[in-house]
């Protein structure tokens, strides 16, 4: 890995490619990696609870990995092991625009609660902690 940069949401490692042979071992570890260059830009984009990877600029799409909780991982191996899995403990993972590809719902993150003290939302309401440089 030569550098890290980050720009418009996106996380660009710059990796070269070396390849140091075990002895008896005659299988490169690169053997299907899809770019026969020695030097590539790996870019990372997430997206909530997704994550893109493209490979040298953004129209080069390879793959996309997404972040589980441990109920998914259970419903899943029960679905392998039995069968059967209760799909109503799963939270399927979400866009940032809190999307789904598993579903049609549409969950967003939660908003800030109001802290329902008017005196306190009179006196707090337009300022910020920031103070002008000229003050």
């Amino acid at each position: 890995m030569d550098e890290i940069n980050y720009e418009n949401g996106c996380f660009y490692i710059n990796v070269v490619k070396t390849f140091n042979c075990k002895k008896n071992e005659n299988k490169s570890p690169f053997s299907s990696w899809p770019i026969r260059e020695d030097e590539c830009t790996i870019i990372l984009r997430f997206d909530g609870d997704y994550l893109g990877v493209y490979l040298n600029n953004l129209t080069d799409y390879y793959d996309t990995f997404c972040k589980v909780d441990n109920e998914i991982l259970n419903q899943y191996n029960n679905l392998i092991q039995t069968n059967t899995c209760d799909l109503s403990k799963v939270t399927w993972p979400r866009h940032a625009d809190g999307t789904s590809d598993y579903d049609d719902k549409i969950i967003m993150p939660e908003p800030l609660i109001s802290t329902k003290n008017t005196s306190l939302d009179k006196t707090t309401a337009g300022k910020d902690n920031c103070k002008d440089e000229n003050e």
